[in-house]
């Protein structure tokens, strides 16, 4: 059985709300052209337990089996009946793409209260700012499904902390679909595109703002002032034994050497322990070996302010980039 599924909730249980994913199959096709994959190993891991197959809400990602992801307006149909079924949950755009798409905020607080006025800590989790790695998208659809159907758990954490969720940063690249679009990656098959309609790349962005996307997260934090921001990505065809993977500037190269020692002695710790727990192997965001002596190990990646996680550095915003593997 393929691996299908991580999730936000075994990280909740000891910190803020954070966000994994799941990792889609690759359907078979009548058209014989495939990349040329490495197989999978087997897996098994608590995660699976968290797909829901049968009931009124199925998301659409597990209906497809992972195969598939909703599109734009399935996506926004999903989360309006999230937000019809619960008063704690709230949806509003906040931005317009270069395309004319409107980027929505999904926000769950405890009595639907406003986030930015209830004296509470905020969690930004952040989706599909490359929009061929939807993992986040569907897996906060998950967990905000669990919500509304009376998890015990989610509603204890939820009375101590809020959730921003942009479930599709990039909607234009999201729209931009096709079966090749992420020929390193298994699934979905429907993967959206990497750059925006102005085909740039908006995880290159966070200090020049030339798209209106950036502005819109912007003007976000500056309005939410949240207390951690996660961006939540998918490596695009690197194979190790990690299946799920995170960054931060470590403490040599912070300008927020505070923030990046609660990052280290806190959130990797509890994170580390909770999705080991879970049968997953979580490790460090690789960027760089040499190619000729891979016993040199791992080169460390430090971010400049054009990412999130580097610009996350540079204002005093704890920020974290997470990537599974497919």
């Amino acid at each position: 059985m393929l691996k299908i599924a991580q999730s936000l909730r075994p990280v909740l249980r000891n910190h803020y709300l954070i966000a994994a994913t799941l990792l889609a199959p690759l359907s078979a096709h009548a058209d014989p052209v495939q990349a040329p994959l490495p197989e999978l190993l087997p897996w098994s891991g608590s995660s699976e337990a968290l797909v829901v197959t049968q009931g009124d809400w199925v998301t659409p990602a597990e209906a497809s089996g992972f195969s598939t992801t909703p599109d734009y307006r399935q996506t926004r149909a999903f989360i309006d009946r999230l937000a019809t079924a619960s008063p704690d949950i709230k949806a509003r755009d906040i931005g317009t793409s270069a395309g004319g798409r409107q980027v929505q905020l999904v926000t769950l607080t405890a009595g639907g209260s406003d986030p930015r006025t209830n004296g509470k800590p905020s969690l930004l989790a952040q989706a599909s700012i490359h929009s061929g790695e939807i993992d986040g998208k569907d897996a906060g659809l998950m967990l905000l499904r669990d919500y509304v159907n009376g998890d015990e758990e989610l509603r204890r954490l939820i009375e101590r902390v809020n959730l921003l969720f942009i479930p599709m940063l990039n909607v234009d690249g999201h729209e931009r679909t096709g079966l090749y679009t992420r020929m390193n990656q298994r699934g979905p098959d429907n993967a959206g595109w990497r750059t925006n309609s102005n085909n740039l790349n908006l995880n290159r962005d966070y200090t020049k703002l030339d798209t209106p996307e950036q502005r819109a997260v912007m003007d976000l934090i500056n309005d939410y002032q949240p207390s951690l921001y996660l961006d939540i990505h998918v490596t695009d065809g690197e194979d190790y034994q990690y299946d799920i993977t995170y960054a931060y500037n470590g403490a040599f190269a912070s300008d927020s050497p505070a923030i990046t020692n609660w990052l280290e002695t806190s959130l990797q710790k509890d994170l580390d322990r909770t999705l080991s727990d879970a049968g997953h192997i979580p490790g460090p965001l690789i960027f760089g070996v040499n190619p000729k002596e891979f016993a040199d190990g791992i080169s460390h990646w430090t971010a400049p302010p054009r990412f999130s996680n580097g610009l996350g550095d540079l204002r005093h915003l704890p920020t974290v980039l997470w990537k599974t593997t497919p």
